[in-house]
C-alpha cells in the first residue's frame, strides 16, 4: 500500500469494548487495562479525550466505565479514539474511510455476473438451520429503545435502506448484485463457524442473533445517525449477553464507504460484527489500525485492521510486523459461535468421491449461478487450522487438469478479492504416494496438471500461508471450488 493511500485513510467507528486476555504485544507500546499489575485507576491514564470524559462523569457512570476498561487491553495509540458515553459505556470513536470517488477499476468484474432476483437476494443463507445468526439488513429499520437512542437522545432513528442509485424504495439489479456480493464476502469471513450469515430477517432476535444494519448516515427525516461520520459503529463484547438487543444493531454507513462498493461495505460489516463478538483492533506501535502488507493478489490485511485495499483479508493473532495486539481472533469468535461440522474426510480412507461427468469434466457451482447452494458437489470448506479435505476419483490413462479456487471465484469484484483461504492442492496415488503438490507463491488458487496411468487417485486440499507476503496459515480458511477435466 502506498504512502499516499495510507494518508487517505480516515477511521471513525464507534465501539464499546470488553475483551479477553491478550498475549505480549509490540515493543515500546504502552498498555492499559487488562494485564496491568493493579486494577486500572483514573489516575493511570494520561491526558486524553478519554481521561477528560471520565473526569466529567457522575461517580456511578465513571465506575461502570472503569470496570469495562479494566477488562480491555488498550494502548496509547487508542487513547485518541477511546471515549465513553454519558452512561459509562466505553466507545472507540475512530475514522477509517476509504477514498471517494472509488479507486480506478474498483467495479471491474471477474465475469458479468448472473442477475440475482430480489427473492433470492433477500433469502441467502450461509448455514441454513444454524441457531446462531448474523443478519445483514439492507432494508432499513426503525431503531428505538436502544443504547443508540439513549446516547443521542433521539427516541427513534428511521434508518434508510441500502441505496446507491438514489431510488430508496426499490432495489436495482446492480444493488441486488451488490447485496449478494456483500453477503457472500461476510459469510466467507464467518464460514468456519457454526453461524448462519443471512439476508433473511430472523423471526426473533436475542442473545445469539446479531444484526448488521447497512444504512445511510442520516435517517429518512434527515436526522444524523449515531456518529454519522463513521464507516462503521458497533458495541463490543455484547454477543451472547441477555441485553444484546439493547446494543444492536451494529451500523455500517455505506455512503461513507466510497460510493457504497460491495467490498468496502463487506469489510466494514465483518469488522463491526467482530466488535460485537468481542474483538479489538489490530494496529502497530505507531498506528491504531494496520493497513496490511504485500502487493497484488497476495496482498494481505487483518479484518480488524484495514481490509479495504488488499486481496486477502483474514482474522489475526498479531503475527504481522510490529503488531500491538496479540489477541487470538479465531479463538474469541469460536468461543461465541463454535465451529461448523467438518464437511469432508481428512484421510484417504474417508475421501469424498469427486463428481465427474461422462466426458471427464469436473464442475462446481458458486453463489452467482447457485445462490442457495443446491448443488454441493466438488466444493467444500477448510474450517480449522490443519484441516485437510480429501477427494477420490478414477481416471483413464491420459492428462488430468484440476484447478482449486478459493471463494473469490464467486465474488463479483476482481480488483479486491477479499477472501481468506490460500489453497494448497496435493495429488496422491491410490497408495498415498505424492505425485504433485501445487501452492503457487503469487496466487491463492492451486492447479494440478499431470498425465496419469489409469486407476484411482486422491486430491487433498489444505489452507496454507505464504512466504512472499509473510502471512501464516492461521486463518487460511474458507470455501473452495474444484473444476477441471480428467481422461474418462
Amino acid at each position: 500500500m502506498s504512502t499516499h493511500d495510507k494518508s487517505r485513510i480516515k477511521l471513525f467507528s464507534v465501539v464499546a469494548i470488553a475483551l479477553l486476555p491478550l498475549a505480549a504485544a509490540a515493543q515500546n507500546v504502552r498498555h492499559f487495562g487488562l494485564g496491568m499489575p493493579a486494577p486500572l485507576q483514573l489516575s493511570d491514564l494520561p491526558t486524553s479525550n478519554l481521561r477528560t470524559k471520565l473526569d466529567m462523569l457522575p461517580a456511578k457512570a465513571q465506575q461502570k466505565a472503569l470496570e469495562s476498561l479494566r477488562k480491555l487491553s488498550f494502548t496509547e495509540q487508542d487513547l485518541q479514539y477511546l471515549q465513553v458515553d454519558n452512561n459509562g459505556g466505553v466507545l472507540f470513536v475512530d475514522s477509517f474511510l476509504p477514498p471517494a470517488p472509488p479507486v480506478a477499476g474498483a467495479n471491474s468484474q471477474i465475469e458479468k455476473p448472473a442477475l440475482i432476483s430480489a427473492s433470492d437476494a433477500f433469502s441467502l443463507h450461509s448455514r441454513p438451520g444454524a441457531k446462531k445468526i448474523i443478519y445483514l439488513d439492507f432494508t432499513g429499520m426503525d431503531i428505538t429503545g436502544t443504547a443508540w437512542n439513549d446516547q443521542a437522545n433521539v427516541p427513534t432513528f428511521n434508518a434508510q435502506a441500502y441505496d446507491t442509485n438514489g431510488s430508496p424504495d426499490t432495489f436495482s439489479s446492480d444493488e441486488l448484485n451488490s447485496i449478494a456480493d456483500i453477503w457472500h464476502r461476510v459469510a466467507e469471513d464467518y464460514m468456519p463457524f457454526n453461524v448462519d450469515v443471512t439476508t433473511k430477517e430472523p423471526k426473533i432476535f436475542g442473545p445469539t442473533v446479531g444484526r448488521i444494519l447497512i444504512t445511510k448516515n442520516v435517517d429518512k427525516n434527515g436526522v444524523a445517525m449515531p456518529y454519522s461520520n463513521a464507516g462503521g459503529v458497533a458495541y463490543v463484547g455484547v454477543w451472547g449477553q441477555s441485553y444484546y438487543t439493547t446494543y444492536s444493531p451494529a451500523l455500517v454507513y455505506f455512503n461513507n464507504l466510497g460510493t457504497g462498493q460491495s467490498h468496502y461495505v463487506a469489510e466494514a460489516a465483518s469488522h463491526e460484527m467482530g466488535h460485537n463478538l468481542g474483538l479489538s483492533h489490530d494496529g502497530t506501535s505507531s498506528v491504531g489500525y494496520y493497513a496490511g502488507l504485500g502487493s497484488g493478489v497476495i496482498s494481505w490485511a487483518p479484518i480488524m485492521g484495514v481490509g479495504y485495499y488488499t486481496n486477502i483479508t483474514q482474522w489475526s493473532k498479531g503475527e504481522y510486523p510490529d503488531a500491538n495486539q496479540k489477541e487470538d481472533d479465531i479463538a474469541i469468535i469460536k468461543a461465541n459461535l463454535g465451529y461448523r461440522a467438518d464437511d469432508h474426510g481428512n484421510t484417504l480412507d474417508t475421501a469424498t468421491p469427486l463428481v465427474i461427468d461422462g466426458s471427464g469434466k469436473i464442475s462446481a457451482t458458486n453463489v452467482e449461478t447457485d445462490p442457495h447452494n443446491a448443488d454441493k458437489s466438488n466444493k467444500g470448506v477448510i474450517g480449522k487450522l490443519n484441516d485437510a479435505d480429501y477427494f477420490s476419483f478414477y481416471v483413464g490413462a491420459g492428462p488430468v487438469n484440476i484447478t482449486v479456487t478459493p471463494a473469490w471465484d464467486a465474488f463479483y469484484n476482481s480488483v479486491h478479492r477479499g477472501a481468506n483461504l490460500d489453497v494448497q492442492a496435493t495429488l496422491y496415488r491410490w497408495d498415498g504416494g505424492v505425485l504433485q503438490k501445487s501452492d503457487p507463491s503469487t496466487e491463492t488458487k492451486a492447479v494440478i496438471s499431470k498425465t496419469l496411468a489409469a486407476g484411482q487417485y486422491f486430491l487433498a486440499i489444505r489452507g496454507v500461508g505464504n512466504t512472499v507476503t509473510p502471512y501464516s496459515k492461521y486463518d487460511s480458511l474458507g470455501q473452495y471450488f474444484i473444476r477441471g477435466t480428467v481422461t474418462p
